[in-house]
This record gives C-alpha cells, sequence and structure tokens, in this order.
C-alpha cells in the first residue's frame, strides 16, 4: 500500500519538475533563436553561442526558475498543482511559438549587424562575408566581403565617409589605419591599387575604416579607441 501511494506522489513531482523547468528555459531558447550574433557568417559563432547561453542562464534562466518555484509553491498550497503544471507547460508553448514567429519575421544575420554596428546597408551584391569578432560592446568589429565598385561607393556615401583614394606607397605614415586582420583572411597590405576612407566621430574617438582593392574585395573595420575625443583634444579628461 505505501508503494502504491508513492508512485503518484512521484509522479506528481516529477510532472511538476518538468514543467517548471520548460518555463524557465523558455527565455534561453527564445535568446538562442534570436540572438542578433548567431548568423552563419560570424567566425567565432561557438564563442557568441557560449555568451549567450552563460549569459541567458545568469540573467534570466535562475530568475526565471526562482519566480516558478514561488509560483508553484502557491500553486501546491491551494492544491492546485495539476493547474500549475497546465498552466506552465502552456506558457511554455506559447512563448516557444512567440520566438519561432520573431526568427521567421526578423532572423539574425550579417546584414542587419553590419546596420546595427556602422548604420549602413551591406552591399546587396555582398559576398564571402566574414565578421569578427563578436564581442558584447560590438567593439573592434572586421568585416570582410567582396562587391561591386558602384556599391562600395554607394557605401562611403552611407557612411558618410569621403570617396575612397588610392595610397600611394604603403608606409605607415601614409595610412594610419593599418591594423593585423583576423588569422586566416586576406591581408589587404599586400593586396594592389589598395583604396581607403575612414571617418572619426569626436564625441567617442571611434573611427571607421572602409579599405578595398579593384577586384571589389573589401574590409570595414571598426576601432572605438583609435583616437582622443574633442574633450580630450581639448585638454578636457573628466568625460
Amino acid at each position: 500500500m505505501p508503494s502504491s501511494t508513492m508512485r503518484p506522489k512521484r509522479s506528481q513531482m516529477l510532472r511538476d519538475l518538468f514543467s517548471g523547468l520548460l518555463i524557465s528555459i523558455a527565455p534561453l531558447i527564445h535568446n538562442l533563436l534570436n540572438d542578433k550574433r548567431l548568423f552563419a557568417e560570424n567566425q567565432e559563432l561557438v564563442i557568441s553561442l557560449a555568451v549567450v547561453v552563460v549569459a541567458s542562464v545568469i540573467q534570466q534562466v535562475i530568475p526565471a526558475a526562482l519566480l516558478t518555484w514561488i509560483l508553484w509553491w502557491g500553486f501546491r498550497q491551494l492544491g492546485r498543482r495539476t493547474l500549475f503544471a497546465r498552466c506552465a507547460l502552456s506558457g511554455f508553448c506559447l512563448a516557444v511559438c512567440g520566438s519561432v514567429a520573431l526568427r521567421d519575421s526578423d532572423p539574425p544575420s550579417a546584414a542587419f549587424y553590419f546596420h546595427a554596428t556602422f548604420a549602413a546597408q551591406l552591399p546587396q551584391a555582398a559576398g564571402d562575408i566574414r565578421v569578427y569578432p563578436m564581442t558584447p560592446a560590438g567593439a573592434n568589429v572586421w568585416f570582410y566581403f567582396t562587391t561591386t565598385h558602384p556599391e562600395l561607393e554607394q557605401l562611403c556615401r552611407e557612411m558618410g565617409m569621403p570617396a575612397l583614394k588610392p595610397i600611394v606607397n604603403k608606409s605607415g605614415e601614409s595610412f594610419a589605419g593599418w591594423c593585423p586582420v583576423p588569422r586566416g583572411w586576406p591581408d589587404y597590405r599586400c593586396w594592389e591599387h589598395l583604396r581607403v576612407s575612414w571617418i572619426r566621430f569626436g564625441e567617442t574617438g571611434c573611427e571607421h575604416y572602409l579599405i578595398a582593392d579593384v577586384t571589389g574585395r573589401c574590409y570595414v573595420y571598426k576601432d572605438p579607441l583609435a583616437s582622443k575625443t574633442d574633450a580630450e583634444l581639448r585638454g578636457d579628461y573628466s568625460k
């Protein structure tokens, strides 16, 4: 007789635990489906994936689990544990359906991340797209792609840059934006007929560079600490 009474209690506890676990991990599933850093062109996709999982667990899953436990305790005191399980499962299904619908309407992509980083549209003809790295603050972002010359000129205009100009010599003095590219990527310092353009933002000291050659190969680079801000140049370091 005791064993028969233990089975329903054990099955009920497992049901409560399962339903509570599902509703608690709903935020993690949402972030895995919709985080804008998780796209195929990300050269550090595994690292970005790990960051999303860890951040989601700490910031959302653990608080959600604590809240779920409090709700479960309340339903238990009212003798409505079955209702709790049904509500938790229904909430999980609705949350996942919403996350899938959002991903379907606005999936993560290199084009979205490019626009978020540089406030410009990634050229429609862009091919062989690579993005590196994917830091949480969006710092030191490298984009490599190939495109047409008209789209490069259009991109310069969208980014507020002057027209591309050729580098006569490749000394460090002729172009202050020299920076090693990510490992395994084409080295633009070896390209022929190199052309560059750049823009500096005085409020932050951030600089954007666009580097291309005659074949349409292109680098777009964000350096958030390239120079001093306008305030620092005036001798004001209070900001």
